[in-house]
């Protein structure tokens, strides 16, 4: 297909990776441009610059964003340079400046691929998610919705790494952050950026109420809908079964000294940030769980709703066993896990030392559960894989009674 726009900016000069935008400011990416000869962008002459006009023929596509792959330069019309470009080079804005979140990705995406700034900026924006809760990965985001990516957060001193941080900002808490500026396979963003200024969030807790039953607590569960943060309260006792000829009246149940009726319980955990940063212990919700294994990499993915991710391609766990405190007379197990792309994996499902079930990973968050005959011990999640991905785990629920 032939595409026509004014060259924005040029991201590599070496294979012609650019942008063009049409007159109404649609951008468009290109993913290498050569000349009618099949001359690569460096060598062709004269060389585009920014602010000319192009006329480009090639394929398209999606890479992370829809692009022209392989391009060939049909028709080339020079800019008349100045403030567009042209052949007059355009300075960046002084150092040590505030900048807007469209000034600091039109600067990122002037430069070339992993280069950055001299100096440094500041710039303002409200979280919108933070992909990474080992190195502090966020966007933020200005009140018209333009996203500046922030690849790795510290402290006000640029000592301490996000993960080390005493108190953590989070989704829809407001920060300025001060770093060098560039851009990354053509994704615009601030790099190392320090966190000068931290404003926390309102909560706004949503209350929903669980009502007890004749053997289970009732509790509320409050859930803040700007960041998710979540917990239980208000828990009320469960109303224990009514009884007439060994029968309970509410729910049917036979009673009797062989049957006494135990108190069914649900236990439910969903990861909404990474809970983990090491091999460790760490209470969710009210029950420790312990990770082992032999990855090196923690995370959280927000991207595709994964939750927890233990390793990556390149400190992959080929084993991992998650496993937590004992449970008496499980009925039930029900876990929401998944691998990368192209994973080549399994997870099996214990109570103690008794398999209960198997699971074949793939790159899809899905859920699976294991119906279980009243076993009492450890819940354990044995992976094992002989590929190098990353695995995530989102949710865990367990059914029992004590």
């Amino acid at each position: 297909y032939y595409v026509t726009g004014k060259i924005k900016s040029i991201v590599n000069t070496q294979y012609g990776n650019l942008y063009i935008e049409d007159e109404a400011g649609n951008e468009f990416y290109v993913y290498g441009l050569n000349d009618e000869y099949g001359n690569k962008f460096d060598a062709m002459d004269p060389q585009p610059k920014v602010g000319d006009t192009i006329t480009a023929y090639g394929q398209i596509g999606k890479y992370n964003s829809a692009q022209m792959k392989n391009a060939q330069m049909t028709a080339y019309t020079p800019g008349e340079g100045g403030d567009v470009g042209g052949d007059e080079p355009v300075e960046d804005p002084t150092a040590d400046t505030v900048l807007t979140i469209p000034d600091a990705l039109a600067l990122g995406a002037s430069k070339d691929h992993d280069t950055y700034t001299a100096g440094k900026y500041y710039v303002i924006g409200e979280i919108k998610e933070v992909y990474n809760t080992q190195y502090g990965n966020m966007r933020i985001v200005d009140a018209d919705e333009n996203v500046l990516t922030v690849y790795g957060t510290y402290s006000a001193n640029g000592e301490t790494r996000y993960d080390a941080l005493e108190t953590k900002p989070v989704a829809g808490d407001t920060v300025k952050v001060y770093g060098i500026i560039g851009q990354y396979n053509g994704t615009a963003q601030m790099k190392n950026g320090w966190i000068v200024e931290h404003v926390a969030h309102t909560h706004d807790y949503k209350a929903v109420v669980t009502d007890p039953t004749c053997t289970a607590d009732g509790f509320t569960t409050y859930t803040c809908s700007i960041c998710n943060d979540t917990y239980k309260a208000d828990e009320t006792t469960a109303t224990g079964h009514t009884t007439e000829n060994g029968t309970c009246e509410n729910c049917g149940k036979e009673i009797s000294p062989e049957n006494p009726g135990l108190t069914e319980k649900t236990y439910s955990y969903t990861f909404t940030e990474a809970a983990f940063s090491a091999n460790d212990t760490k209470m969710l919700n009210d029950v420790n769980w312990t990770i082992a294994g032999d990855g090196s990499y923690w995370g959280f993915d927000s991207q595709y709703g994964k939750g927890q991710q233990f390793g990556s391609g390149s400190n992959p766990y080929k084993s991992l066993t998650v496993s937590s405190e004992s449970f008496s007379n499980v009925s039930k197990i029900t876990i929401n896990t998944s691998g990368a792309s192209n994973i080549s994996g399994t997870c099996d499902v214990y109570v103690g030392d008794t398999k209960v079930g198997s699971i074949t990973l793939t790159k899809t968050a899905t859920e699976y559960s294991f119906d279980v005959e009243g076993l009492t011990g450890e819940i354990k999640f044995v992976y094992t894989q002989t590929s190098s991905k990353a695995i995530y785990i989102k949710s865990i629920v367990v059914e029992y009674a004590e």
